[in-house]
């Protein structure tokens, strides 16, 4: 066997190649291998699918707020973004969002209901384009089970793949993509993505009460009705103020509500990944809400014909017959209204010697909704709110609500994540308001103003001259602590009589988030949520803010008093340290009538929202 020289071999490929290049058509042109399948890049489209229906500014301009929560350096605090979630979310630019896949309640028509076909979409849509070099001029046609797109390859393109399957109650999208380019064999890729359903169940902490979509305006005409203290009783809609408008209306629930903002963020951070929201929180509510009954007397009026549990199951089984979704996170913030948590905080607050008006302390406690914190809250505390059980005994059937809540939600599938509530009365550094005088008597400690509660005060209290009080709870150590309660408050873990607003106080809020811990988080496999609390401690009531107005706006002798208008207050201020609604705040902030302008009190503000959302972002939902 005679073996080739390699000179010749060489030379006669060679003069393979050179014919090849002189003959037209010849091998190079026909019979090139191809140099392998381009690279492509891909993302959901429209991947926030609550406001998929939103028009195309809206749309774009959510595209944009991800955009750059997607594109800001690893770690980017949530509190960063504050102005762009504020921007795109709220003022007139959320008017269309509002309408897209869920129809709120109010003048539209609309049925306060997600739509039947939120949770089954019949096709997602995906943007595609490949920046491959040897593409760059080409025309790329890109074909999926339920249509094809042509155009050029290094410009995205939307193209349709068709519903998505259940697969244990999960929604996932699993389709082949053909990718067509002339002089190239055609190629397949696949694409596979999960569309994760988040839900969002509970109170007014997640229902984003104190924050609505667009604040209340008032006037800035001096009118002669904010000579008063009492203005907030007189004020006339629509001629002096622009009632506050929602997402919903009833539930008082808005777009700037955690749940909104948290999975914003998480969509932003996942684009190939579809995030659908159901948000049913609702200002209010309590666990028989959420498991038993339609809401009653909702803050923004009427009474809700279903549960927020028997409407999540009509969304969760309105699919194709045999398909029932599950849940794969349930946001949770529920357990505050059964144990009076709000009505406590009142009592706190609330001058307890009635503005010196003989039986002034129980109109006030009644209409202001006063709760005591102990069973044997002594007077003068007990004056505010004898009528009414005290946060103690409410908490004892707190347990046995969370066993029956744990029930129904085991049976829905997914994680529950509970969040625990953040303390209003935390002050500068995290102490509570009053130990701050004890440390430091000559640091500005005390807020004088929450005039706005006079708007809902009998007249015959309103003649008094005390129209506002100082904000500064009682305080004195006790004697013997035995476990300390709260570190460096001097309070132990009794209730007794003879306690202080602070000790009774640190005391209720204590309680429940222990009591959250021991029966809602363990017993039901549920996760407790508590960073938000650690960020929102020191930003309470109390936290004073030179640049921020406590009081009301003033008129004297028809002008403005120091130039202190309504206009001046900035609802959503990221550098207001105060991140809870007083009084004051809410009668500008979310007026909707004279009788419950005072509902956003004590509340938590946009940044403090934006803290819960951080805490889902990091222990709910995931990286």
């Amino acid at each position: 066997m005679t073996k080739s020289r390699p000179d010749i071999a060489c030379k006669g490929l060679l003069l393979v190649a050179a014919l090849a290049l002189l003959i037209p058509g010849g091998a190079s042109a026909q019979n090139a291998p191809a140099a392998g399948p381009p690279r492509i890049d891909w993302q959901v489209a429209d991947r926030f699918r609550l406001f998929s229906q939103a028009d195309a500014l809206a749309r774009d301009r959510v595209d944009g707020l991800m955009t750059r929560i997607a594109n800001a350096p690893p770690n980017t605090p949530l509190s960063n973004f504050h102005d762009d979630f504020r921007d795109t979310l709220a003022l007139a630019s959320g008017a269309s969002l509002r309408t897209s896949n869920y129809s709120p309640p109010g003048a539209t028509g609309g049925s306060g209901r997600y739509r039947a076909d939120y949770l089954y979409p019949s096709s997602y849509r995906i943007i595609l384009h490949s920046d491959e070099p040897r593409l760059q001029n080409a025309t790329c046609r890109w074909t999926s089970p339920a249509g094809s797109v042509s155009g050029a390859c290094a410009e995205p393109l939307a193209l349709p793949l068709g519903p998505a399957h259940a697969s244990g109650g999960h929604w996932q999208v699993r389709v082949e993509v053909s990718l067509h380019v002339d002089g190239e064999p055609d190629y397949l890729y696949p694409i596979a993505f999960d569309d994760r359903l988040i839900v969002a169940l509970g109170d007014s902490y997640v229902s984003g009460e104190g924050n609505p979509d667009v604040p209340s305006i008032v006037t800035d005409i001096p009118l002669p009705v904010f000579e008063s203290a009492r203005w907030g009783a007189k004020i006339h809609a629509p001629a002096e103020v622009s009632r506050a408008t929602w997402w919903d209306e009833p539930c008082h629930r808005s777009l700037l509500s955690w749940p909104v903002l948290a999975t914003i963020a998480y969509a932003a951070h996942h684009p190939q990944q579809a995030v659908t929201l159901v948000h049913l929180g609702c200002s209010g509510a309590g666990i028989s809400d959420l498991l038993d009954r339609g809401e009653a007397d909702m803050p923004g009026g009427g009474t809700d014909s279903e549960s927020q549990l028997a409407q999540l199951r009509h969304l969760l089984t309105a699919g194709p017959p045999g398909q029932v979704r599950r849940p794969d996170t349930i946001l949770l913030s529920i357990g505050g209204n059964d144990a009076g948590f709000a009505g406590v905080i009142k009592t706190l607050v609330l001058p307890p010697d009635g503005y010196l008006v003989p039986g002034g302390a129980a109109v006030i406690g009644t209409f202001g909704g006063a709760i005591c914190p102990y069973r044997n809250t002594a007077p003068p505390l007990r004056d505010l709110c004898f009528a009414r059980p005290s946060a103690e005994t409410r908490m004892g059937s707190l347990p046995a609500s969370y066993r029956r809540l744990g029930t129904a939600l085991a049976a829905l599938g997914g994680s529950v994540h509970q969040f625990n509530y953040p303390n209003p009365i935390l002050g500068a550094q995290g102490r509570p308001c009053s130990i701050a005088a004890q440390r430091d008597p000559a640091g500005p400690t005390q807020m004088t103003g929450f005039e706005a509660l006079m708007g809902y005060l009998p007249s015959y209290v309103q003649i008094s001259k005390h129209y506002s009080w100082d904000f500064a709870l009682d305080y004195a150590p006790e004697s013997i602590v035995t476990g300390e309660l709260f570190p460096g408050a001097g309070c132990d873990w009794s209730a007794e009589p003879q306690d202080s607003e602070v000790c009774q106080g640190l005391w209720v809020h204590a309680s429940l988030n222990h009591l959250i811990e021991g029966n809602a988080g363990a017993p039901n496999g549920w996760h407790v949520v508590r960073s938000h609390s650690d960020a929102i401690a020191g930003h309470g009531l109390c936290r004073r803010d030179a640049a921020f107005e406590v009081a009301l706006p003033r008129v004297r002798n028809g002008q403005w008093d120091g130039g202190w208008t309504p206009h001046s207050l900035h609802a959503y201020d990221a550098a207001n340290e105060r991140w809870f609604r007083t009084p004051n705040d809410s009668l500008l902030t979310q007026y909707g009538d004279a009788k419950h302008f005072h509902q956003g009190s004590f509340h938590p503000t946009l940044r403090a929202h934006l803290a819960y959302a951080q805490a889902a972002l990091d222990e709910a939902l995931g990286p």
